[in-house]
C-alpha cells in the first residue's frame, strides 16, 4: 500500500501562546543568518548553551554570518524576535520538549537533499516560504520522520500577530527519533512543487520591484499586465539560458526600460548581438554585455535630449 497524505495539521496560533511556550522552556527558533546580521550577533550574546549552528567542523567557522542557527527562544528572545526578524522570512519556530542538542542533531540530517535526478542540493528547509509547501507535500511516514522531536512549526505572519503552527494530525505523538536513511530524498513532486512555488514567490517579488523602479508604466499596465510582462521577460530570459535570479531580474528591467521585445526589435541592434554573440560563451556575461551597451545608449539619449534643450 502507498504511504497516504493529507495528515499535516494548519493551526493559526497568537503570541500569546507563543509566550507560553518560551516561558515553559521549549520553543525553540531556525533562523538564516544569510542576509540577517542581527542573527549571528545574537547568537553570539546567547552563547552556546541556547544557540547553536547547524553546521559544524571547518564551516561552521568559514560560515558563521551565513549559516542557520538553532536558538532557545524565551519571553525576551521572543520580543528581539518580533523587533527584528518578523518581517523578513528567514526562520521558523519549533515546539519541542526535546534539548538543543537532540534536535542540532535532528536537523542536520536534512541540511544535504537528493534530486530526483540523483544530484545533491543544500535544503533551506528553514525559510518559512520552502518549509509550508514542503511539509504539504509529504507523505505521512515522510512527515513523521521529519518532524521527529518536533511537536509543530510555527510561521511567522507579518502582517498579522498571528503564527500558523504545522503540526501532525491524528494521535497524540511521541518526540522520537525516528530513523532516516543516508541522505533524504525530495521526490518528483515534491521538486515540482518547490519549483513552481519559488517561481510564483519570485514572481511577486519582481511585480514589486517592477512598480518601484518604473511606477508609470506599471500604473499604465496595471498588476495583471504587468504579472504578464514579466511571465513574457521570464520565457525569454529563458531562450538565453538566463537561469539566476539576479540575471532575470536585469532582463526583465531591460525589457521595462526598451520594450516588451526589445531583444528582438530591429531598432535596438546591440540587444540582439550581445544576446546572441557566440564568442561570449556564458549567458550571465552575455547579459552584462547587454546591459553595458544598454547604458551607453541611455547615455547617447540624455545627451541628445540635453543638447537640444
Amino acid at each position: 500500500m502507498e504511504p497516504s497524505f493529507g495528515s499535516l495539521g494548519h493551526q493559526a496560533t497568537s503570541l500569546e501562546r507563543l509566550r507560553k511556550f518560551a516561558s515553559g522552556g521549549y520553543l525553540y527558533a531556525l533562523l538564516d543568518a544569510y542576509d540577517a546580521p542581527a542573527v549571528p550577533a545574537k547568537v553570539q550574546e546567547l552563547g552556546r548553551e541556547r544557540a547553536v549552528s547547524l553546521f559544524v567542523g571547518d564551516a561552521e567557522k568559514k560560515y558563521w554570518d551565513l549559516a542557520p542557527y538553532l536558538i532557545q527562544v524565551d519571553e525576551p528572545t521572543l520580543g528581539w524576535m518580533l523587533r527584528t526578524v518578523w518581517c523578513a522570512p528567514c526562520g521558523v519556530f519549533v515546539v519541542s520538549k526535546s534539548g538543543l542538542e537532540t534536535l542540532r542533531t535532528h536537523f542536520r540530517r536534512f541540511l544535504m537533499v537528493q534530486l530526483p535526478d540523483g544530484e545533491r542540493w543544500y535544503f533551506r528547509y528553514y525559510d518559512p516560504r520552502i518549509l509550508k509547501v514542503y511539509l504539504e507535500n509529504c507523505r505521512i511516514d515522510e512527515l513523521d520522520i521529519f518532524f521527529g522531536p518536533v511537536r509543530g512549526f510555527g510561521i511567522m505572519d507579518p502582517e498579522s500577530d498571528s503564527v500558523l503552527l504545522l503540526h501532525i494530525l491524528g494521535a497524540e505523538r511521541s518526540e522520537s527519533q525516528v530513523a532516516a536513511g543516508p541522505i533524504w530524498q525530495v521526490r518528483p513532486e515534491q521538486f515540482q512543487a518547490l519549483g513552481e512555488a519559488s517561481r510564483k514567490e519570485f514572481e511577486h517579488r519582481m511585480i514589486r520591484h517592477a512598480f518601484r523602479l518604473f511606477p508609470d508604466a506599471c500604473q499604465t499596465l496595471g498588476e495583471d499586465g504587468v504579472r504578464g510582462l514579466i511571465r513574457h521577460g521570464l520565457a525569454r530570459a529563458a531562450v538565453y539560458r538566463l537561469s539566476s535570479e539576479a540575471d532575470l531580474c536585469r532582463f526583465i528591467e531591460l525589457m521595462f526600460a526598451f520594450g516588451r521585445d526589445f531583444d528582438q526589435n530591429p531598432k535596438l541592434p546591440w540587444a540582439s548581438a550581445a544576446f546572441l554573440d557566440e564568442s561570449i560563451p556564458d549567458p550571465s556575461l552575455r547579459l552584462a554585455r547587454a546591459c553595458e551597451l544598454a547604458k551607453l545608449v541611455q547615455g547617447q539619449q540624455l545627451a541628445k535630449g540635453t543638447s537640444s534643450e
